[in-house]
């Protein structure tokens, strides 16, 4: 674990962390503990006043930067945005009523099952088409 100490400019009221009205007594206290093997960086340290629920401290908050670097996954996933696979279907079957109707009904039968989000129902429906 590391302790992250910062001094910041602010003025006194996004400093002071603990109060002792009483005595006029006031106190910094703006220590972080973040893992030791991060890559974060600290950098601001600020007090929040109004977040006491009754307590004579203030509540911390810090802005911290995360750097990052692509892993090779997304890089493969990126390139193959736009490539399609090539499906062969019997098309000149749904000319027949028959094969047409039993193909209508297959698929409102499987599409009829309710999902949550756009990406999920479109791959539900795009199976289910290619599955009747």
């Amino acid at each position: 674990m590391k302790i992250s100490k910062t001094f910041f400019e602010h003025k006194d009221i996004h400093k002071y962390t603990w109060y002792q009205y009483t005595r006029d007594i006031k106190s910094i206290i703006d220590y972080f503990v973040i893992k030791q093997k991060t890559r974060l960086k600290v950098l601001d340290v600020k007090v929040k006043r109004g977040y006491d629920y009754g307590s004579d401290h203030h509540l911390l908050t810090s802005t911290v930067y995360l750097s990052y670097r692509a892993s090779n996954n997304n890089r493969e996933e990126k390139e193959n945005i736009g490539q399609t696979t090539e499906e062969r279907f019997n098309l000149q079957s749904l000319y027949e009523e028959s094969t047409a109707y039993l193909y209508r009904r297959r698929v409102e039968q499987k599409i009829k099952t309710l999902r949550r989000t756009v990406e999920e129902e479109y791959k539900h429906i795009k199976a289910c088409i290619k599955e009747a």
